[in-house]
């Protein structure tokens, strides 16, 4: 399966021509010019880029929440835990 670009991610605003909004965002994992690698590019919203910028650590956290719950009893499963497993895979590929 392909890896994703481990986090930390950061978002920066770009140089975009005058009344358009861009914003990139970048794995905080080498030392390219202060970068590392672009992951992504949204536009319009700087909440887009937010959103995506977390991603690594949603995952993680997913992860560590299905992780957490692994020992509940199936009639017990809370129901956001369908989410949560739903999340995860959609997040590595497997939809």
């Amino acid at each position: 399966m392909e890896q994703y670009t481990p986090g930390e991610w950061e978002v920066s605003r770009d140089a975009v021509p005058e009344g358009h909004a861009q914003f990139t965002i970048y794995a905080d994992n080498n030392a390219n010019h202060g970068r590392g690698e672009r992951v992504a590019t949204a536009f319009v919203s700087r909440a887009n880029a937010d959103v995506i910028a977390a991603a690594p650590d949603l995952l993680a956290a997913c992860k560590a929440t299905a992780a957490a719950n692994s020992s509940i009893e199936a009639c017990d499963m809370p129901p956001w835990l369908d989410d949560v497993e739903a999340a995860i895979a959609k997040a590595e590929g497997n939809t």
